[in-house]
């Protein structure tokens, strides 16, 4: 059964897979996440099979089964072709993909706040 929202959902939360750490770097990950603290002008893209209907404006990442890192939500591509490059050379693309883009300010969970990862998207209201 579908839940309906007595107040609009102000956010989604992502998991990002054990198998996204095998392909890519953790340090990396994380210096990126500094990064995007420094550059406000940088984008990130999640991609997803299914989008969110509503508008929502912070975006919370699970990583090992704790919410990891909140970002501000900066939009939605959808049916798009995306390329992106991997730390060990090389590039993957993803034809007709549905993405989320996110931006900084990226903010650190403020405690362990555990939460088992899941497929997909939740959402969620502001959780710090």
């Amino acid at each position: 059964m579908k839940k309906v929202w007595q107040e609009l959902p102000e956010a989604i939360i992502v998991t990002l897979p054990a198998r996204f750490f095998q392909e890519y770097d953790h340090g990396k990950y994380l210096a990126e996440i500094k990064e995007m603290n420094v550059n406000e002008e940088m984008v990130w893209y999640r991609v997803m099979k299914n989008l969110p209907i509503y508008d929502v404006i912070w975006v919370y990442t699970i990583i090992d089964n704790k919410i990891h890192h909140r970002s501000q939500f900066a939009g939605l591509l959808r049916n798009t072709t995306l390329t992106f490059s991997r730390p060990e050379g090389g590039s993957r693309t993803f034809e007709n993909a549905n993405a989320v883009m996110m931006t900084g300010p990226i903010v650190m969970a403020p405690e362990e706040i555990t939460m088992k990862g899941f497929q997909g998207f939740r959402y969620s209201q502001f959780i710090f």
